[in-house]
C-alpha cells in the first residue's frame, strides 16, 4: 500500500513538473508586431506576406516555419502571435502561395565554391542592390532584394549585405519597422487580361456571445469542391485578426470556401492538403465523416443537433477537432462557407466561439467522436 502511495506521489510530481515546464514555455512566447515599409518610398506596404525563419545561433543557417507568417494590412502592420525568443530571418513571399514542402526546409548561405551567396534552395535572382563584401567575408548584395527562381521566397539585405533579421522580443513596445521591397506591379504584366482576377478577402471575427470583435484569432479558408460537400485545406489561405477582429487574406481566386478557425492562432502544417468530406448522405453522420480526416470532434455548447433520414447531424453550432486545434461552424447541417469575392464591399461578419475547450487527452474524447 505504501509503495502504491509513493508511486502515485511520484507520478503526481512528474505531472506537476511537466505542467510547470509547459506553463513556463507558454509564458516565453511573444507577439511579434511590425510595420512593413517600402525601402524606396518609405511608405507602408499593404498585402505583403512575410515568413519568419528561426536563425541558428552563430551560423548562417535558418529553418523555415510556415506557421510563422502574416499578411500586412492596409497600414503595413503585421502580427505573428506565439513566437519564441530568438533571431529570425525575414523572408518575403512574392508568389503569395506557401508551398507545404517549404516547412522545415533548412536554408544555409555563405561561402561555397564561389565568392558569393550560396543558398541551399537554389540560385537567386538579384533584382536590386549593389555588390559589397559582407562581414562574413563573402561577396554579397547591399541594400538589395533577391528571389528564388520560383518566386516563393524573397530576401532583403542590409547595408552590410547580410540577410535581414529581427529579434523576438524586440526592444521596446513599439512595432518593429522593417524595410522591404514593395512588389506591387506598377503596370499589369503581359497576359494579365487572360488570368482569372484575384481578390482580397476581408472579414470581421465576432464573439457569438458578446458580439464583440475577437482579436488574435486565426481563420483558414479551404476551397470547396464545386457541387460536393468537400473541401481541401490550404494553409496559405490564412490570417490572424487584429485588435478590431479584422482579417485580410490577399490574392484569392474566386470561389466558395469553408471557414475554419482557432483562438490560439497556431497553424499545424499537417493540415495542408487535407481533404475534409462532410457529406452525411454517404456516411452514418457528417461529423463522423469529418472525423476521418481531422480526428474526433467535440460539439461545443450552444450547438443544436438535428435528425433527418435516420441520421443525427449538427444542425447549427460549432465543432472542434482537438487533434489539430481547429474549429468549424455548422449552419443548417452544412459547414459554413464564404464567397470570394463577397457580395458588396463591406467585410464579411463571421461569428466564432471564444471559449473553445483546450485540446483534451485521448481518454477524455467521447468515443462517438461527437
Amino acid at each position: 500500500m505504501r509503495r502504491k502511495a509513493i508511486t502515485s506521489a511520484a507520478l503526481l510530481l512528474c505531472m506537476l513538473a511537466a505542467w510547470s515546464c509547459g506553463a513556463q514555455q507558454n509564458q516565453s512566447q511573444h507577439d511579434f508586431l511590425a510595420v512593413l515599409i517600402d525601402a524606396a518610398s518609405k511608405k507602408p506596404v499593404p498585402s505583403a506576406r512575410i515568413i519568419l525563419a528561426p536563425k541558428k545561433e552563430g551560423k548562417l543557417e535558418c529553418t523555415i516555419d510556415t506557421s510563422l507568417t502574416a499578411v500586412s494590412n492596409d497600414r503595413g502592420e503585421v502580427k505573428i502571435p506565439n513566437v519564441a525568443p530568438g533571431e529570425y530571418v525575414v523572408f518575403q513571399n512574392p508568389s503569395g502561395t506557401i508551398k507545404p514542402e517549404l516547412n522545415g526546409e533548412v536554408v544555409t548561405w555563405g561561402r561555397g565554391y564561389g565568392p558569393g551567396y550560396h543558398l541551399s534552395l537554389g540560385p537567386l535572382l538579384v533584382k536590386k542592390g549593389t555588390l559589397t563584401n559582407t562581414p562574413d567575408g563573402i561577396l554579397g548584395v547591399a541594400n538589395g532584394y533577391m528571389e528564388t527562381g520560383d518566386g516563393d521566397l524573397g530576401i532583403n539585405t542590409t547595408a552590410e549585405g547580410a540577410f535581414l533579421t529581427v529579434r523576438v522580443p524586440s526592444a521596446g513596445s513599439a512595432p518593429v519597422k522593417i524595410e522591404i521591397t514593395d512588389l506591387s506591379p506598377s503596370s499589369p504584366p503581359r497576359g494579365a487580361q487572360q488570368e482569372q482576377p484575384r481578390h482580397d478577402f476581408l472579414a470581421v471575427l465576432i464573439d457569438t456571445a458578446s458580439k464583440e470583435p475577437v482579436p488574435s484569432a486565426r481563420i483558414i479558408l479551404a476551397p470547396k469542391k464545386e457541387g460536393k460537400l468537400e473541401c481541401t485545406i490550404d494553409t496559405s489561405l490564412t490570417a490572424v485578426s487584429n485588435e478590431r477582429g479584422e482579417v485580410r487574406i490577399p490574392n484569392m481566386e474566386p470561389g466558395e470556401y469553408v471557414v475554419f478557425y482557432n483562438l490560439s492562432a497556431s497553424l499545424n502544417p499537417e493540415l495542408n492538403g487535407k481533404v475534409v468530406d462532410y457529406n452525411r448522405d454517404r456516411n452514418d453522420e457528417y461529423a463522423t465523416a469529418i472525423s476521418k480526416s481531422l480526428g474526433p470532434l467535440l460539439v461545443l455548447k450552444g450547438s443544436q443537433v438535428g435528425f433527418a433520414d435516420g441520421l443525427f447531424f449538427i444542425n447549427s453550432g460549432h465543432m472542434y477537432a482537438a487533434r489539430f486545434d481547429l474549429a468549424m461552424i455548422s449552419v443548417e447541417g452544412k459547414l459554413l462557407t464564404v464567397r470570394v469575392p463577397a457580395a458588396g464591399s463591406a467585410p464579411v461578419r463571421i461569428e466564432i466561439i471564444t471559449d473553445l475547450a483546450p485540446p483534451s487527452p485521448p481518454h477524455a474524447t467521447p468515443k462517438s467522436g461527437r
